[in-house]
């Protein structure tokens, strides 16, 4: 009973800050190797948040085998890539970030974060949580400015690096052209993205955004059951040209 009291893993969740128990539970399932997850994301644009792209992914971590995960979706169709989504990553980053953690009531705090101003749920794509709320505490987690932005850009140049490849796309006509034209198309296709990379970088810089996320923590294993999340970027400081992604992703243990 004695070693028992002086550990923190005897304390109940409870009884513990906020902080403490979220960091825990995101440390904890780095630490499982047999676990399942799906979810779906949308990108919104304008005050409006007119939806613009709707994803759904899945995919099951495994001992000896590592991270599986894929795009319900065909991902060349999509134009991006398993990595801007990955979860796990997401809940690596929220560990890694600053952050403000406050406890919430699991019934009440869903649909607060998701829902926009005078819009039905259903019209924001919200879905209810698959398991019993009684089962779980629920956390808002409020990201440091600068680092909900180092979490946009780290995600966002991992899909554009993978998906903005010019060298693939002289690999799909190769054979149709001549060795002079090729050579061509490829220093164009470079030309290209170095200057829409410019372009990108140039639109990161002056960009602000707003994250936060809601997790839900099982009782019992101090898991998490899911994570809800809703990040606002802001391009030249302008309400109207912004983009908003929504994320939700759950995890349910195999064995």
């Amino acid at each position: 009973m004695a070693i028992c009291l002086g550990l923190t893993g005897c304390r109940s969740p409870v009884d513990m800050p906020p902080k403490d128990i979220v960091t825990r539970s995101i440390d904890g399932l780095s630490g499982e190797d047999h676990f399942a997850f799906k979810g779906m994301t949308e990108i919104r644009t304008g005050e409006r948040e007119v939806l613009t792209k709707k994803l759904r992914f899945e995919g099951q971590v495994q001992h000896h085998e590592g991270l599986h995960m894929r795009l319900v979706s065909h991902p060349e169709k999509e134009n991006t890539t398993t990595t801007r989504w990955n979860p796990i990553r997401l809940l690596e980053q929220l560990g890694e970030a600053k952050t403000t953690v406050e406890r919430v009531e699991s019934n009440k705090s869903l649909y607060t974060l998701n829902a926009g101003e005078g819009m039905a749920p259903k019209e924001r794509g919200v879905t209810e949580p698959t398991f019993p709320l009684d089962e779980a505490l629920a956390f808002r987690i409020h990201v440091d400015p600068t680092d909900a932005k180092k979490m946009f850009e780290e995600r966002l140049w991992q899909d554009y690096e993978l998906v903005v490849i010019p060298r693939k796309k002289v690999l799909e006509v190769q054979n149709k052209l001549s060795k002079a034209d090729a050579a061509q198309l490829e220093m164009q296709l470079n030309q290209a993205a170095s200057s829409h990379r410019s372009n990108l970088k140039s639109l990161l810089r002056s960009c602000k955004v707003d994250a936060q996320y809601l997790l839900w923590v099982d009782r019992k294993s101090q898991l998490p059951l899911r994570l809800d999340g809703k990040m606002k970027v802001y391009y030249n400081g302008k309400k109207s040209v912004s983009e908003t992604i929504r994320t939700v992703s759950e995890f349910t243990r195999t064995r």
